[in-house]
């Protein structure tokens, strides 16, 4: 499968945004690419006043990136979307859709893990505004088996072996890491999730100063069941495309298969 990697920075202009989604995937469907991956809210990024009038738009948001999955005929991970929670004023998922080439919306993974952290730019507390999902979420395509998760997700390797275990074989965390944590955390974390699980791990992230003025990190990477980056971008906007083949996962476990190796009687996955 050929998969198109999109790094960009989240203004807080909605329409700017999604004028330049727009255009990735259809540089996407051009590349021929199966799926294009985007990072995590890559649609918007503001201020708090600025996000709540957002919010209530989720839903033609979401028919938005059907449609053009249908278009261009190409899978879609848009990126998290704010999903509002109802009956609870500016209460939200952190919300992964994952939409087909027809346009039918397959999955909705809600961030698991909310990030809090000081450091050295600023406070972060996504429990402010989201509340959590209860719900790990993998998915079937033709190609092999999907396993969604965002961003602080990828410190929580508890959530990857329970997706490795549902059969996932290409891990997608759409980011958009603060660049204090990025500088020592981010190829870490990634190359250790794929390592331990045999699995691909796609992870598209943002890259800038963004509109509420955070700096993210960039370096979207894609990298090896082995470890191995496939491909890494810089601090640069644009789009990328890679074709992996499910295959090198079982050429992975012929070489080392860590995961027969495991202790099920003493660590259950879940």
């Amino acid at each position: 499968m050929r998969i198109a990697l999109v790094q960009m920075t989240a203004s807080c202009d909605l329409d700017a945004n999604l004028k330049i989604m727009r255009g990735f995937v259809e540089e996407a469907h051009q590349k021929k690419a199966d799926i294009v991956v985007f990072p995590e809210m890559a649609y918007f990024i503001g201020h708090s006043k600025e996000c709540s009038a957002v919010l209530p738009k989720y839903d033609t948001l979401l028919k938005t990136f059907s449609n053009w999955a249908k278009e261009f005929a190409i899978d879609i991970l848009p990126g998290s979307l704010r999903e509002p929670i109802s009956k609870l004023p500016c209460r939200q998922f952190n919300t992964l859709p994952y939409i087909d080439a027809t346009g039918q919306v397959l999955a909705l993974y809600r961030k698991l893990f909310l990030f809090r952290a000081e450091l050295p730019d600023r406070v972060y507390d996504e429990t402010l505004f989201y509340d959590p999902g209860k719900e790990v979420i993998s998915l079937q395509r033709p190609w092999g088996t999907a396993g969604l998760a965002i961003c602080f997700d990828i410190r929580f390797p508890e959530l990857f072996r329970a997706l490795k275990k549902r059969g996932a074989q290409i891990l997608f965390v759409p980011a958009a890491f603060a660049v204090p944590t990025g500088k020592v955390h981010w190829h870490t974390l990634l190359k250790a999730r794929a390592i331990e699980n045999q699995c691909f791990v796609v992870a598209p992230a943002l890259t800038g100063r963004c509109g509420d003025e955070r700096q993210t990190f960039g370096h979207s990477l894609i990298v090896s069941p082995w470890g191995e980056v496939l491909t890494e971008m810089g601090e640069e906007v644009g789009l990328v495309t890679h074709e992996i083949s499910i295959d090198e996962i079982e050429k992975c476990q012929k070489r080392l298969d860590a995961w027969a190796c495991r202790r099920d009687d003493l660590f259950p996955a879940p």
